[in-house]
């Protein structure tokens, strides 16, 4: 009870959890409850409704908490909650694996909240934090796989390098774009503790890589899943150029990061200095003896996270400038900065306020500026989502309730999940459906009846779902109606005349 309590507050404030991402939810969390009901994660690509699943298992198996519940609300309500854990895990390892264990609470709590204001400026961190999705997934493994790198290095940790092995397979399994981390932590032990320590972690990595690989490959129909995470991606098209500017004169890629990149270090250079001269100002007779001890005993991980952050871009200006590419593909490398930057100062603070004798009294200060800060986050986190907290309609469980009562009647084009759940079916998903016949592979004989209910009168949509996608497949469903189960929802039945 508790635990969806908390969740259904988070899934409310959290910006991007409502409006139009809300199908996107509903997408991506598809996979785990499909998971924990016997049905496909990878249906067959020619033969079987189309999902618009086209990341790893890992992605599946990180919601499938939530994909047990019984509600479709409630089953986005626990996932939105866990992806802000997963956001937060990196913090969270990195300063308890610390070997510095003073004042360990207000350091997690001050750089949550230094983390979580530049997480809720930043649009691409925002729908990576406040949605279901599988950068989130990739992201926070990924971080806590530099963290423990970072603890092998420094304490010639094997359990640590097995655990940055690990996490970074399973990144890489939960979205292909983490692929760079293969690359980047064993040249970062190279860089570190030389050729022997690099070795070392090259077979730990690839040892848990090609594991995980036949696990998977094992779990999953292999044919389904290969096409769904590569060659189907791999097919589509560059809508964008890779370049400044496109041949239409629009803004390329590159263009696009390097905005968001100004933005987001602008956004951390305020943030940082009201935040970071508010600590030290307000610290009970603090001096500064030098600065190079402080940034000598910043955290040993921040280095491999800037480190990370630009290695991410190459694969962040090829994701965003591919159909189908969106914002969301500058959150890994804006991620990893942001978490080194959160972490760094942070550290830096508390190295600087902790020198001398008496210093400053930290729990008492840190915890108290970290509680204002997460409450100033979740109050401006509301505000931007404009929900309120009670007697709104809820969408979702007004079309589940209509497919448990009337199954296989109706199709909700852009809600898989309540057709997953309410009819224990898989069915076309309208994004799915769009990507399939605009950039191909042609659908399959028979494969587009074979993703609808089987009696369809009727399709509907919500007031936010795009209808222009599944209308040009439904030539004959031109009749508008008003059903009283669905109140405000646009519904078409099938009609002989040619107009609405």
């Amino acid at each position: 009870m508790a635990l969806c309590l908390l969740a259904e507050i988070v899934s409310r404030i959290a910006p991007g959890a409502d409006g139009f991402g809300s199908f996107w939810n509903d997408a991506r969390l598809l996979p785990a409850a499909s998971l924990v009901r016997g049905l496909p994660v990878y249906p067959a690509p020619f033969e079987d409704a189309i999902a618009g699943n086209i990341y790893g298992p890992v992605h599946a198996f990180a919601y499938v908490f939530a994909g047990v519940l019984p509600h479709p609300t409630a089953c986005v309500s626990v996932g939105v909650l866990l992806s802000v854990l997963l956001y937060a895990a990196p913090l969270a390892v990195a300063v308890w694996s610390s070997p510095d264990r003073v004042g360990r609470w207000p350091l997690f709590l001050g750089a949550l909240s230094l983390f979580g204001f530049l997480t809720v400026g930043n649009r691409a961190l925002s729908f990576a934090a406040f949605t279901i999705n599988a950068d989130v997934v990739a992201v926070g493994l990924g971080g806590v796989a530099c963290v423990a790198l970072a603890r092998g290095l420094e304490a010639r940790s094997e359990r640590w390098m097995w655990t940055a092995a690990i996490g970074a397979s399973l990144a890489v399994w939960g979205k292909q774009t983490a692929a760079p981390l293969l690359a980047a932590l064993p040249f970062w032990c190279l860089f570190r503790n030389g050729p022997r320590a690099a070795g070392g972690f090259l077979v730990k990595g690839a040892t848990a890589l090609c594991g995980f690989s036949l696990v998977m490959l094992g779990l999953f129909d292999a044919e389904s899943l290969l096409f769904h995470m590569f060659v189907f991606p791999a097919g589509h098209p560059w809508h964008e150029s890779l370049g400044v500017l496109s041949r239409g004169g629009d803004k390329g890629a590159l263009l696009v990061l390097f905005e968001a990149l100004l933005l987001f270090l602008g956004h951390a250079v305020g943030i940082g200095a009201a935040w970071g001269g508010g600590a030290l100002l307000g610290a009970a007779r603090f001096r500064v003896s030098g600065i190079r001890t402080p940034l000598l005993r910043s955290d040993a991980s921040v280095g491999l996270l800037v480190f990370c952050g630009l290695l991410m871009i190459p694969m962040a200006l090829i994701g965003r400038s591919k159909a189908g590419g969106d914002i969301n593909a500058f959150a890994h490398p804006l991620y990893y900065l942001g978490l080194a930057f959160s972490l760094g100062l942070c550290g830096f603070l508390r190295a600087c306020l902790t020198q001398g004798e008496g210093a400053w009294r930290p729990t008492r200060l840190a915890t108290s500026a970290a509680v204002l800060g997460v409450a100033v986050w979740l109050a401006f986190s509301s505000a931007r989502c404009g929900r309120g907290w009670g007697g709104e309609p809820d969408p979702r469980g007004m079309e589940f309730e209509y497919v448990r009562k009337h199954p296989g009647e109706a199709y909700f084009s852009w809600s898989p999940l309540v057709h997953v759940m309410g009819e224990g079916r898989l069915r076309h998903f309208a994004y799915g459906i769009f990507e399939r016949t605009r950039f191909g592979p042609p659908l399959g004989d028979g494969q587009f009846q074979a993703g609808l209910p089987a009696d369809m009168k009727r399709i509907a949509f919500s007031d936010h779902a795009p209808r222009f996608v599944m209308m040009e497949m439904f030539p004959e469903y031109t009749n508008r109606v008003a059903v009283p189960d669905l109140p405000g929802w646009v519904v078409y039945e099938r009609s002989g005349k040619g107009k609405d």
